[in-house]
């Protein structure tokens, strides 16, 4: 009995260990064929600002003030507020150089523009928690969720200080973590496709990832795992043209709201407000209130998206001049 047993075992063992190396084998064979790995992002001028399924570390960065964001914000004069329109449209970092210059004295631009579609609700959430006042904010009208939050900001709401720097600890842990395990553990998934929506289907284990500066709050990078780069230096292919065939943005949304409680919010803040348009699919079969104003609008000829709404940053660079120059005409900045 116990010989059978030893031989079962044996059997077993060695059935396992020739498995093993055929999935080892199979993968690497199918690793080879994917985009590299970014390289490992380990802090310093950028912060990892969304991890795949982990989610936004900005939302918690940006609501929080955490790791001297929130000095970051105080002594900035020019804020830009908004969606991911506005996270990959809009380079502070050029605005803060140019208008410094044009100017002959200082002017500090930062950028918080925020993910799953949270507009004007969320950025007001950040201005109030960080208690800022007399300012210039440039608020970019595309706001699905009205003047309310995202779930995604709402889970963000509830949280507390501590609970927030756990959040952004995890995420960055588990970037790491995937980071270092990726060429080695296959991810099985049923969805493939070469889109970057595709990409959020698990193929390999490191997931979607965004990094931004730490002193502009500008998006430096975004990598997806059947594409590679999007942004700075886009995979062939992915810089496009802004196209027509995004059904969640070409529905559009009618007239964009702005209501008195957010113009007497900033108002009771000395915040001066402006308005801007980001384009994306869609976007010209909008409006803005009458309310919103001054307004800046931005054509979409000439720039490049690595999907139907988001800029790469070649796109970034002609839009943001387009913004300057509406900064400029308005008198936004004295």
């Amino acid at each position: 009995m116990k010989r059978s047993l030893r031989q079962f075992w044996t059997a077993f063992a060695g059935t396992l260990a020739v498995a093993v190396l055929v999935l080892h084998f199979s993968w690497a064979q199918t690793y080879r064929q994917l985009p590299l790995r970014p390289p490992l992002w380990l802090g310093g001028a950028s912060f990892l600002s969304d991890y795949g399924s982990h989610g936004s570390t900005a939302h918690y960065l940006f609501r929080f003030g955490l790791f001297g964001m929130r000095d970051r914000l105080l002594k900035s004069d020019l804020l830009f507020l908004g969606s991911s329109h506005v996270e990959f449209g809009v380079s502070a970092a050029r605005l803060t150089s140019e208008l410094s210059r044009r100017k002959g004295r200082p002017v500090r631009a930062y950028n918080l523009g925020s993910g799953f579609g949270d507009g004007i609700g969320f950025a007001r959430e950040v201005i109030a928690a960080n208690d800022l006042r007399d300012k210039t904010v440039v608020l970019d009208l595309f706001s699905p969720m009205g003047e309310g939050d995202s779930d995604y900001a709402r889970v963000v709401g509830r949280s507390n200080s501590l609970g927030a720097y756990l959040k952004v600890w995890d995420a960055w842990l588990r970037y790491g973590d995937d980071w270092l395990l990726d060429p080695v553990m296959p991810v099985f998934s049923t969805r493939t496709g070469a889109k970057l929506s595709d990409s959020v289907a698990r193929t390999r284990l490191l997931g979607v990832c965004t990094t931004r500066s730490w002193e502009s709050g500008d998006v430096d990078e975004m990598w997806a795992p059947t594409l590679g780069f999007v942004f700075k230096n886009p995979a062939p292919g992915v810089a496009q043209p802004m196209g027509h065939d995004d059904p969640f943005h070409i529905q559009g949304y009618g007239t964009w709201n702005v209501s008195a409680a957010t113009l007497a919010f900033f108002a009771d803040r000395r915040l001066r407000p402006a308005f801007m348009l980001l384009p994306f699919a869609g976007y010209e079969y909008t409006s803005a209130p009458a309310q919103a104003s001054p307004l800046m609008t931005v054509p979409s000829d000439g720039l490049t998206f690595y999907d139907q709404a988001h800029m790469t940053e070649s796109g970034r660079g002609l839009a943001t001049q387009r913004i300057l120059e509406g900064i400029e005409r308005a008198g936004l900045i004295k």
